[in-house]
């Protein structure tokens, strides 16, 4: 996007949050389109699984929110992680998005803002990141074992093993163990 049809950062962040950010980002060709490939596997979304997707997807607006909010105040390798990373949030977002649908409801919409702390350096941005990674893990943890069914919990399974290794990328950027222990739960 160019000339009359660029935006700045503060008009790109206030579209609507995050995700009406990350799909100006995302529709400009900075980031590729994410398909769903839930449309092919065929598996049964029940009443009791919405909500826990439904929450799974806020966890993944958050995260979308924290990394675009990001991107202006990091330097050049946090910035290639926080782009990638958020391509990957546009993604689990697509897939939940269509899990709910799926379950014959409708996703709940971003919230307009997130916490996202208040950084000072570029050290507290990725602690910041860190925390809101781990706060992640745990969502997941919990909401995994209460889906319905394999399909399911394979699909969150799967979504938790990135943002896992989010967590770990991120605790190597800030200089620590990128592995504390083997099981990602959130609490390190």
């Amino acid at each position: 996007m160019s000339g009359s049809g660029s935006l700045s950062r503060r008009r790109l962040l206030g579209v609507s949050g995050a995700a009406g950010a990350a799909a100006v980002v995302a529709g400009c060709g900075l980031i590729p389109p994410v398909q769903s490939p839930v449309s092919r596997i065929p598996l049964r979304v029940t009443g009791s699984d919405v909500p826990l997707l439904d929450g799974l997807l806020q966890s993944e607006y958050h995260a979308a929110y924290a990394y675009t909010a990001s991107v202006p105040r990091l330097n050049r390798y946090g910035v290639r992680l926080a782009r990638w990373f958020l391509h990957q949030e546009l993604g689990h977002i697509t897939v939940l998005y269509s899990l709910i649908r799926s379950g014959h409801a409708k996703p709940s919409a971003p919230l307009s803002s997130y916490p996202i702390g208040h950084p000072r350096d570029q050290r507290e941005l990725l602690g910041e990141l860190h925390v809101v990674e781990a706060s992640s893990l745990t969502t997941y943890s919990h909401a995994i074992p209460r889906l319905s069914s394999g399909k399911l919990r394979a699909i969150a399974a799967s979504i938790m093993a990135n943002r896992a290794q989010h967590v770990s990328l991120l605790r190597l950027a800030l200089g620590m163990e990128p592995v504390p222990s083997a099981l990602a739960t959130g609490s390190e």
